[in-house]
């Protein structure tokens, strides 16, 4: 039995990502030809498979094929074929029946920014191997852990579209490999990384002015252990994580901008126009600012806890201020700074940036925007350099290649000689 495009359209097994919505296709090699594995042989023809790939919506076809075999399957033109049909074409290649190797992981950092970009914006992709099943369910399920989902989940969820996809024990423990090496770059780790600096902030601000001996004095030995009132409430936000959330606003206004017209203004500005938007939250007497934000929306952070006179008096001006600009406008060492740039570490870390970028180069801008955000409004480098530090080290812990050693001993050890804590690469 001959099977063709018209007896037997192409099928296309489709996932959906989470957080975004965007859906993935699973399919065979488009348009080929010869015997099938099991019965009968192919004669199909590709502009007509490749139609339908369109009509389910692709914009991209991912192709996970050796070179070697456009010829086996009597694809010559695949290429550019594909390329002809308005199909955005992604090669990476990988053994038949195996896993990703280095070269596959050279040609997946040339194009994994923008296979990452389109899913973003909700653009569905087709991924496609010999028979669709092992190579393709194994790429399918790299895409799912980059969003979250548990190589469990995601296995199963890929055998549902495509039975009998992801075929051997090999590709199975890749996937729980792969998910191991990026499990800390999903939306859990970013809230609980943010939930824990507002917990943290709310815990201490009652606090935040006393000596260890008034604390001692009114909590006793062990400290405060619980919430207590602070700005008229328990557990309130603080002004610390109200300038968090402005700094994450102004990463995410950037890369809008940047989407919108293919060229963004720099982070530092786009964060300075965020803080521009918080200022107004805490004096209600400032005009326009500059960009769009959500953040003003929320009449919740129309509150004035006990923002620093550093913070409030660098932003009444309205001036950027860069580091380029080689002369200090305050001399503020305190930790204003500091205490509002996790968002930049886990910007760098988002499944939308950092396929982008090299580790060093996220090491690179991670720093480099933080200190760039502290020197808005301190601008002793004891006040700015930090902010980098904890920009970069928080982006470090979200990749896993950082891990903080809190021993009692060790630490004693280390004070004695006045050494920072062991940080192991």
């Amino acid at each position: 039995m001959v099977k063709t495009s018209d007896s037997h359209p192409i099928q296309i097994g489709t996932i959906t990502l989470p957080i975004v919505g965007t859906k993935i296709g699973m399919t065979f090699c488009p348009g080929k030809k010869g015997p099938g594995l099991y019965s009968g042989h192919w004669n199909r023809d590709l502009e007509k498979d490749l139609s339908a790939i369109i009509d389910w919506g692709a914009v991209a076809l991912v192709t996970l094929v050796e070179e070697h075999e456009f010829a086996e399957l009597h694809v010559p033109d695949f290429r550019q074929t594909v390329i002809d049909s308005g199909l955005e074409w992604f090669h990476l290649p990988i053994v038949d029946g195996s896993i990703p190797d280095d070269r596959f992981d050279r040609a997946l950092q040339g194009c994994r920014g923008r296979i990452t970009e389109l899913l973003c914006k909700g653009k569905g992709i087709v991924i496609h191997c010999r028979g669709g099943l092992g190579r393709t369910g194994l790429f399918a399920a790299m895409l799912l852990s980059d969003f979250g989902m548990e190589p469990e989940e995601a296995i199963s969820l890929i055998r549902g579209a495509r039975p009998g996809a992801i075929e051997t024990l090999e590709q199975e423990n890749y996937i729980h490999t792969y998910f191991r090496n990026n499990q800390r770059r999903n939306l859990e780790h970013f809230l609980g990384c943010m939930l824990g600096g507002a917990i943290g902030d709310a815990l201490g601000a009652p606090i935040e002015f006393s000596t260890l001996a008034q604390i001692r004095e009114k909590y006793g030995k062990g400290g405060l252990r619980t919430y207590d009132k602070a700005y008229g409430r328990a557990g309130a936000i603080t002004d610390d994580t109200q300038m968090a959330l402005f700094t994450a606003e102004g990463l995410l206004r950037a890369c809008c901008k940047a989407n919108e017209k293919g060229i963004g203004p720099t982070f530092p500005s786009m964060i300075h126009h965020a803080y521009q938007r918080w200022l107004i939250t805490q004096e209600k007497q400032f005009g326009e600012v500059g960009g769009s934000g959500w953040l003003i929306n929320c009449r919740e952070l129309f509150s004035r806890r006990a923002p620093g006179t550093t913070c409030i008096s660098a932003l009444q001006d309205g001036r950027v201020r860069l580091l380029t600009d080689c002369t200090w406008h305050n001399t503020s060492k305190g930790c204003g700074a500091v205490m509002r740039v996790a968002p930049i570490g886990l910007f760098v870390q988002s499944p939308y940036v950092y396929r982008m970028w090299s580790a060093e180069q996220r090491d690179k801008e991670a720093f480099e925007i933080g200190q760039a955000s502290g020197y808005l409004t301190h601008g002793h480098p004891s006040g700015y350099l930090p902010a980098g530090f904890l920009s970069m080290l928080i982006g470090r812990i979200i990749a896993a290649g950082v891990k903080v050693v809190v021993a009692s001993a060790e630490f004693k050890r280390r004070r004695a000689g006045w050494l920072p804590p062991v940080v192991q690469d």
